[in-house]
């Protein structure tokens, strides 16, 4: 299900610890909205995705520590698409990192997404820009090789499929 409330006194620094604690109660994902509710008040919507064996805990917490005096439930229906995560191994020197790589499928086409954790890892440990590691490993799972060598300036990237 989807909660969704309207928050109009609410210190915006605030939002990334009430998302982090609706993700510990059991909330699957978070999204916020900046709104310009009535009276041309700024407001922000507030939108939870939540199974509904821990709706009570998430609408709790949300009364009590974000203060809003109602929720709207809204049903929604998720349509899941197949996925397989697959490895990715990253040798640069004598460094060796794995990489979680999602293939998510519908009918007969395929996307290959890195997982944004392993990215992020990676990308300051080498000091590689995210978005250039993303595309190198992004483009090599989409691919049917199984092994990569790649220069980057004076790094020589090894990659392999697990």
């Amino acid at each position: 299900m989807l909660l969704m409330l309207n928050l109009d006194d609410i210190e915006v620094e605030l939002l990334p610890l009430h998302i982090q604690k609706l993700l510990q109660k059991g909330a699957k994902n978070t999204y916020y909205v900046h709104s310009v509710n009535k009276k041309g008040r700024n407001g922000i919507l507030l939108f939870v995705d939540v199974e509904e064996d821990c709706a009570d805990a998430v609408i709790e917490y949300l009364a009590v520590e974000v203060g809003t005096i109602g929720i709207r439930i809204i049903e929604t229906k998720h349509i899941p698409f197949d996925y397989e995560v697959r490895k990715v191994i990253l040798t640069v020197g004598d460094r060796t990192f794995g990489l979680s790589v999602k293939f998510i499928y519908r009918g007969r086409g395929k996307h290959v997404k890195v997982e944004y954790e392993d990215l992020r890892q990676v990308s300051e440990s080498l000091f590689i820009p995210a978005e250039v590691l993303k595309k190198i490993v992004e483009g090599f799972s989409f691919s049917d090789d199984r092994v990569w060598d790649i220069s980057l300036g004076e790094l020589s990237l090894h990659l392999e499929k697990e």
